[in-house]
C-alpha cells in the first residue's frame, strides 16, 4: 500500500517536473521571437507593426483585401495584393478615426422551462414556461481610419483602412500615432 502510494507521487512529481520544465522552455522560445522581431523591426526602421487592417478604399488594390500596415520612422507602408505602398509624413494633409457601432439585442428562452410548464400545467405551462426571460446586449464597435494625403498629381487622396475585427479599435490606434508625426499644415481655403 504504501509502496503503491509511493510510486503514484513519484510519478506525479515527475509529470509536474517536466510540465515545468515544458512551461519553461516555451517561455524561453517565446522572449527569443519577440527579441527577434524586435531586432528586424529596429533594422527596418518600423516603428509600430500593427495586426492585419481591411483596406476599404483609397488604394489600387480590390476592397476589403486585409493590408499589412507599418508605421516607420518617416512614413507609413502599407502591404498588401502584392503591393507595397510608402506615405512620407509630410504628405499626409489629415488622419481621422471613425467609428461605427452595431447594437444586437438578443432575448433568451429555456427549453427545460418549457417542458417543466408542460408536464405541470399543459399548453399554457410551456407557454409561459419558455417565454424569454434573459435579455443580453452585444455591442460590436468597428474603427476606420481616414487617411488624407497629397498625391503625386498635387490632389488629395483619402485611404480608408479598418479593422479586420470587431472590438479591436487597431485602426483607431493607427490615427492616434499618426497624428504627432504629421506635420502641421496651414488650411487651404476653398470657395464653393
Amino acid at each position: 500500500m504504501i509502496l503503491a502510494l509511493v510510486l503514484i507521487l513519484t510519478f506525479l512529481f515527475l509529470i509536474l517536473c517536466f510540465l515545468i520544465r515544458f512551461i519553461v522552455k516555451a517561455s524561453k522560445t517565446a522572449k527569443e521571437q519577440r527579441k527577434k522581431i524586435l531586432q528586424e523591426n529596429k533594422e527596418q526602421g518600423i516603428v509600430k507593426r500593427y495586426p492585419p487592417l481591411v483596406h476599404v478604399t483609397g488604394l489600387d488594390i480590390p476592397e476589403n483585401v486585409q493590408v499589412s500596415v507599418f508605421l516607420k520612422k518617416d512614413r507609413l507602408t502599407i502591404t498588401g495584393a502584392g503591393r507595397e505602398y510608402n506615405l512620407n509624413f509630410d504628405k499626409i494633409v489629415s488622419s481621422e478615426s471613425h467609428v461605427t457601432m452595431d447594437i444586437k439585442e438578443y432575448y433568451r428562452s429555456s427549453t427545460l422551462k418549457g417542458v417543466t410548464g408542460a408536464a405541470l400545467f399543459g399548453l399554457p405551462g410551456s407557454v409561459i414556461g419558455s417565454a424569454p426571460t434573459k435579455r443580453e446586449v452585444k455591442t460590436d464597435v468597428k474603427s476606420f481610419a481616414v487617411i488624407s494625403f497629397t498625391a503625386q498629381s498635387g490632389k488629395i487622396a483619402t485611404i480608408i483602412l479598418s479593422d479586420v475585427l470587431p472590438n479591436t479599435r487597431y485602426a483607431s490606434d493607427l490615427v492616434a500615432r499618426l497624428k504627432p508625426l504629421t506635420p502641421i499644415k496651414n488650411l487651404e481655403t476653398v470657395n464653393l
